[in-house]
């Protein structure tokens, strides 16, 4: 009982902190937001790497028979050494930009498990094939994918 006495004090010492708003303050901020156009595309500009791409597209980039077929894809085309005395256990994480002609560009291994197995997935995603391009306002955008790999070889 004691317990549930000092947590309903503490509570209420918190909310008296937290600042009370009138309704015509609430009023005034919803009109204020109303003002602005909401628009689901953003343009992100990444100036390190001197590339746009959209953040929430209408629709996402797809890979011709969506992401089993790029997992077959990948498994079928990937020539893992399974002779290697390293035991691979783990994700291999990367990220690629499906420009507005469908082509993958700018892969990027951001997370890899050996350099064998990273260097091998990194020839495989360059031979991708074109994918379906995002959609944002009835046009072709480009859009950053980022994905993981998973990879148990012993």
């Amino acid at each position: 009982m004691k317990h549930i006495i000092k947590v309903i004090s503490f509570l209420s010492i918190i909310f008296s902190f937290l600042p009370c708003y009138s309704q015509e303050r609430k009023t005034n901020y919803l009109n204020y937001l109303s003002t602005f156009e909401y628009s689901k595309c953003i343009i992100h500009n990444d100036s390190a790497n001197k590339v746009n791409y959209f953040l929430n597209p209408d629709s996402l980039p797809q890979f011709p028979g969506g992401l089993e077929e790029m997992e077959k894809y990948i498994i079928d085309n990937a020539k893992f050494d399974f002779n290697s005395d390293i035991d691979a256990v783990g994700k291999i994480i990367f990220e690629f930009i499906v420009n507005e002609k469908g082509e993958v560009l700018q892969i990027k291994i951001l997370r890899g498990l050996f350099d064998i197995y990273d260097n091998e997935l990194f020839r495989v995603l360059k031979k991708m094939p074109s994918w379906k391009p995002a959609i944002c306002d009835k046009k072709k955008v480009p859009v950053k994918m980022k994905f993981s790999f998973k990879i148990e070889l012993r």
